[in-house]
């Protein structure tokens, strides 16, 4: 029985923590958690190996976790702090000698070929660009062997972008961050999962018009059962990472978790 392994490359919002320029508390913490690079996520299963998203900060990323080889991509949207890392898939297409599958909404197919058209073409002698296969995906469910991912639609703000549910035959795992408004297909196509993962920037600040605060997210979990819920895409508001991980803890013995840079869950 094979495996399933997610990494979480990244856990910040579009500014990273520490943001620039900040000198609050948690953007000077030495502690290796409270640094959160921009969200992107690396599924492996068996010998294939997928991200979602292309954060800014993914050659880093890719060291960091090592990662060897990449068969495909699936972008959730085309916010910069979630494919302006793209670029640097051109190297494993140099050691691999082969191109990567790129998963793409096809209502996201005229914007990406205005920011990375280059990258649809042959490169001019002597130069390196990525090589993708683009392939435009609505609702529909693609499968690798046993390994069955279905694209979901949800809602950032007014825009509908994409989280993806992924499923072998013992595991269910649905990544939505980004995520203001789960609609109800997704909604029924996400219930009683085994793990749902959620953005969510703070806790107790404003409301933001395009992404859940702590509070909404959980509610939105608890109303579709997941058996257990990482919260991710945090800003330096959510606070310190060991204590909103205790205060989460004591409040809901273990069923909530706040995730962190290179923190894995595997099945």
């Amino acid at each position: 029985m094979k495996t399933i392994k997610f990494t979480f490359l990244g856990t910040g919002t579009a500014m990273g923590v520490p943001e620039i320029g900040c000198n609050c508390d948690i953007c000077q913490s030495d502690a290796p958690k409270d640094k959160r690079l921009r969200s992107s996520l690396w599924v492996q299963y068996g010998d294939l190996s997928i991200l979602i998203d292309t954060s800014p900060d993914l050659r880093y990323q890719c060291l960091r976790e090592n990662i060897p080889h990449i068969d495909s991509v699936f972008i959730t949207h085309l916010h910069a702090d979630h494919i302006f890392g793209l670029d640097d898939l051109r190297r494993y297409n140099i050691l691999h000698r082969k191109s990567i599958n790129l998963y793409l909404p096809y209502d996201m197919e005229a914007r990406f070929r205005q920011i990375y058209d280059y990258t649809l073409k042959p490169a001019p002698k002597g130069i390196t660009v990525p090589n993708l296969n683009l392939n435009l995906v609505d609702r529909t469910p693609l499968f690798f062997e046993d390994l069955k991912v279905t694209p979901l639609p949800i809602m950032h703000g007014e825009d509908e972008i994409r989280g993806y549910l992924f499923e072998t035959p013992e595991f269910r795992f649905a990544y939505m961050t980004d995520c203001k408004e789960i609609p109800d297909e997704t909604a029924e196509l996400v219930k009683d999962v085994d793990v749902m993962v959620l953005g969510t920037i703070w806790r107790n600040y404003k409301n933001h018009i395009k992404h859940f605060d702590v509070d909404e997210a959980i509610e939105a979990a608890q109303k579709l059962s997941a058996k257990k819920l990482y919260l991710t895409h945090f800003s330096h508001f959510i606070g310190k990472h060991k204590d909103f991980e205790k205060t989460l803890s004591e409040e809901f013995n273990g069923w909530v978790v706040p995730a962190y840079d290179g923190m894995c869950i595997e099945a």
